[in-house]
C-alpha cells in the first residue's frame, strides 16, 4: 500500500460568552460616561450663555457711567465772561447742584459764554428775574433712578422759567419732563445711587444692572468721578 491513511481530526473550539451581569455592568458604565459628557456640554453652554449676558450688562453699565461722567465732571464750570449771568437764578447760595441717593441735578457752562443756556450775543441772560437764554437742556442736566429705569431731564419750558420757578427745576426732581435714558429691552437697572466721596471733589456712583430674562445674572459697578471745577 503506497499511501498511509490518515484519520481526519475535527477540532472544536469553544468561546466563552458574556454573562448578563457583565452586559449590565458595561451598559451602566456607558450610561455614566454619556451622562457625564452631556453634563459637561450643558455646563459649557450654560456658562457661555451667562458670560454673554454678563458681557452685555458690562457694556451697558459702562455706557451709562461714561455718559454720566462726561457731564458730571464739569459741574459748576463757568466761562470767563460772567456779566449779567443767570447762574444765581438757578443756584441757591452758590450751590450749583442738587444730589440725593437717586437723583442728581446740576448745570455748567458748556459753551463758555458765562450763562446757563445759549446767551443771545452779549445780552443779559436774565431780565426782571426771567431767564433770557435758549437751549437750556444743553447745559442743565438731571439724572434720576425710578422704577428700575434711568431718566434724563429734558424740558424746553425751562428756557422761559421765572424767579423761584428756575430753582425748582434744580432742587425738585419731580418737576419738569424726564425721558428714559435708553431702551432697556434686554436688561434693567436694579440700583443707581449717587453720593459724595469727597464733597464737591469726588462723587461715587453705585450701579447694578440685571438681565431682563434672568434677573439672577447681574453686573455691579462702582465708579468715582472727579469734579474738575471742585472748590
Amino acid at each position: 500500500m503506497l499511501f498511509r491513511k490518515i484519520k481526519d481530526r475535527i477540532v472544536i473550539r469553544t468561546y466563552s460568552a458574556f454573562t448578563l451581569i457583565e452586559i449590565l455592568v458595561v451598559l451602566f458604565i456607558g450610561t455614566i460616561i454619556l451622562f457625564s459628557i452631556a453634563n459637561l456640554l450643558n455646563h459649557f453652554y450654560v456658562n457661555q450663555y451667562r458670560q454673554e449676558k454678563l458681557f452685555n450688562l458690562q457694556k451697558q453699565s459702562h455706557q451709562i457711567i461714561n455718559y454720566l461722567q462726561q457731564n458730571i465732571q464739569h459741574l459748576a464750570y463757568q466761562g470767563d465772561y460772567r456779566e449779567q449771568s443767570n447762574f444765581e437764578l438757578f443756584s441757591d447760595n452758590d450751590q450749583h447742584y442738587f444730589l440725593n441717593k437717586q437723583c442728581f441735578a446740576f448745570f455748567y457752562d458748556l459753551n463758555g459764554d458765562g450763562c446757563i443756556g445759549n446767551r443771545n450775543k452779549k445780552q443779559s441772560c436774565i431780565i426782571n428775574q426771567l431767564n433770557n437764554t435758549k437751549e437750556m437742556s444743553k447745559e442743565f442736566f438731571g439724572f434720576k433712578f425710578e422704577n428700575n429705569m434711568v431718566y434724563v431731564f429734558e424740558d424746553k419750558n425751562i428756557d422761559s422759567c421765572h424767579n423761584s420757578e428756575c430753582k425748582d427745576y434744580l432742587f425738585n426732581c419731580q418737576k419738569g419732563n424726564w425721558r428714559k435714558m435708553s431702551d432697556l429691552a434686554d436688561y434693567f437697572v436694579e440700583k443707581l445711587n449717587f453720593s459724595w466721596k469727597n464733597k464737591d471733589h469726588l462723587i461715587h456712583i453705585h450701579l447694578i444692572t440685571a438681565n431682563a430674562n434672568d434677573p439672577k445674572i447681574k453686573y455691579e459697578l462702582n465708579s468715582y468721578i472727579h469734579i474738575l471745577n471742585g472748590k
